[in-house]
């Protein structure tokens, strides 16, 4: 009468071990995307339910809160604390562009667009409204652009014949 069954071929000796760490490795791997993701979803106000995937940390629960206040200022915080974690998703900040109303605040969001790790979707945006801003706001476009790529920024100049005014400065 035999207890014991021997263990089929798969999960004999090396195999089995490295299974297991690749298992170990795919989980850590597997949770770190989520997790980003989740935090994300929170952060931008796309999800709601965060609470349930992880206990969120204080300072992006404060980010949350800042970024959707009544108060300029608030708001004006929370889009430094989304730029400190570097979060900076641009359609976020777009969106938020638009529906500002202080020079300062939008000033602000454009040089959070400089540090974009999409530029191609960043300098898209910039230079779509950079003929419909104020002179301040269109000096703040150019260092952004100069930031995200010199060699646009040449091309962006001489493109829209931008004036020596508000080139000096930059």
């Amino acid at each position: 009468m035999k207890i014991f069954y021997p263990l089929p071929d798969f999960f004999s000796g090396r195999k089995i071990i490295l299974f297991a760490v690749f298992v170990f490795f795919s989980g850590i791997a597997a949770g770190r995307v989520a997790g980003f993701i989740s935090i994300e979803k929170f952060i931008m106000n796309q999800s709601r339910f965060a609470v349930f995937y992880f206990r969120p940390s204080y300072s992006f629960y404060t980010a949350y809160q800042l970024v959707n206040a009544d108060s300029e200022l608030q708001r004006l915080a929370g889009y430094y604390t989304l730029f400190e974690h570097r979060m900076i998703d641009v359609d976020f900040f777009t969106d938020r562009f638009e529906r500002e109303g202080s020079p300062v605040i939008k000033k602000s969001i454009i040089w959070i667009l400089g540090f974009s790790e999409k530029a191609g979707t960043a300098k898209s945006y910039l230079a779509k409204i950079f003929n419909t801003s104020d002179p301040p706001i269109q000096r703040e476009i150019l260092r952004s652009l100069r930031r995200l790529d010199s060699e646009y920024l040449s091309e962006f100049i001489a493109k829209n014949k931008v004036s020596s005014v508000l080139l000096m400065g930059l």
